[in-house]
């Protein structure tokens, strides 16, 4: 293994830890400050706007410039974030803080996937697997911490989520600290001599099938954020009672079974990529579907823990090895940009629709939002 995939791997585990620990935390730190769910539906779905822009942006001057400046940034400030959020607890500052972190966690995300597909194009698929199966096993173990974090302070003295969410900080900036010192930018992706065109971000010219992609990702991203916002781990306390220390247990095994597909994807499927992709996404949706309408515990989280392991564990690989083949090799950073962030304007209505749907009954954004992940399935066949 490189040095250059070594440390993508340590910082993909590094930045998962911190995912984890703040993915349970907020939450609950915006709960404990007394903002409501429809608010926090806003919090969640605003800083998909900036995204899109940033991470359009960074793509297409990545390819003029290179990936590191941009990968190292997006971890440097999405730390500072992180550190801002527990001392800003109003609505709107969280909003502007949370625009800020998204943003930059979608461009390390965009980052990644390009330097690694520079840096070993040919092992593309195996290596994306293992890499982000690296990072959901440690945003398990970050929930698993933070869940027991929660739950033995929260009778305490001190404020648990504050704590939480200023660790989540500190790893993140550990890891910016190692992809500095270490990563070293891929000869592919070195500074180029002449700048690429400016990008628009609803502008023609990707490959039709990339766009098809586009458009699937983004009603997914409605569906995906209807049930992975700010009701995910409120679903288990609200309906059934369960602790924090167990929501962090069901959040770590939720991470745990997209990572397992997600290190062996590349050894599994070698052929059929598109049928696969298709199968495992509306199984995805059928599954949230499935475990909002059983009314027991054990048996609903049981449900509901198997919608990675069979969906996103096994098709989000594939959809980054497809993105990566249909983009142009001239503008690789800018097309890869473009299909992301727009697709991402999805993720914008999803917090707020379940916003709305949550105080009707805490199964609606399951139902609803499972209901729209299957369909974006469909919109796949024509690849």
């Amino acid at each position: 293994m490189s040095g250059n995939i070594l440390t993508l791997l340590v910082v993909s585990a590094l930045f998962g830890l911190s995912f984890g620990v703040y993915e349970l935390a907020l939450p609950f730190f915006l709960k404990a400050h007394g903002i409501s769910l429809t608010s926090m539906g806003y919090i969640f779905a605003v800083p998909a706007l900036f995204v899109c822009l940033i991470r359009v942006g960074a793509g297409w001057w990545s390819d003029f410039t290179g990936r590191k400046g941009f990968y190292a940034a997006a971890l440097a400030v999405s730390a500072l974030a992180n550190l801002c959020t527990p001392f800003l607890p109003a609505v709107a500052f969280q909003i502007v803080l949370k625009s800020v972190r998204e943003s930059t966690v979608e461009v390390r995300k965009t980052m990644h996937a390009l330097v690694l597909f520079e840096s070993a194009r040919a092992k593309f698929l195996d290596l994306i697997g293992k890499t982000t199966s690296a990072e959901y096993l440690f945003m398990g173990l970050g929930a698993l911490g933070a869940g027991y974090w929660l739950h033995h302070l929260a009778t305490g003295q001190g404020q648990p989520e504050h704590s939480a969410l200023l660790l989540s900080a500190a790893i993140l900036a550990t890891a910016f600290l190692l992809f500095a010192l270490f990563f070293q930018e891929p000869e592919r992706a070195a500074p180029r001599d002449d700048a690429p065109p400016r990008p628009s971000l609803f502008s023609l010219g990707l490959d039709r099938r990339l766009n098809i992609i586009i458009v699937s990702t983004f009603i997914f991203n409605i569906g995906l954020w209807c049930t992975h916002c700010q009701v995910m781990p409120l679903f288990f306390t609200d309906k059934f009672g369960a602790t924090r220390s167990e929501v962090g247990w069901i959040m770590a095994v939720h991470r745990f079974t997209v990572a397992l597909p997600m290190a062996l994807v590349g050894l599994m499927v070698k052929r059929r990529l598109k049928l696969f992709y298709v199968l495992f996404m509306a199984l995805e949706g059928l599954t949230l579907v499935a475990s909002a309408l059983i009314p027991t515990f054990w048996p609903a989280t049981i449900v509901w823990l198997l919608h990675d392991l069979v969906g996103a564990g096994i098709w989000v690989p594939i959809q980054s090895t497809l993105i990566q083949q249909y983009a142009r090799e001239n503008s690789r950073g800018a097309d890869v940009a473009k299909a992301m962030a727009i697709a991402a304007i999805g993720s914008i209505f999803g917090p707020i629709l379940a916003g709305y749907l949550y105080p009707i009954s805490v199964d609606l954004p399951f139902i609803v939002g499972g209901g729209i992940i299957a369909l974006s399935a469909l919109i796949l066949l024509p690849l």
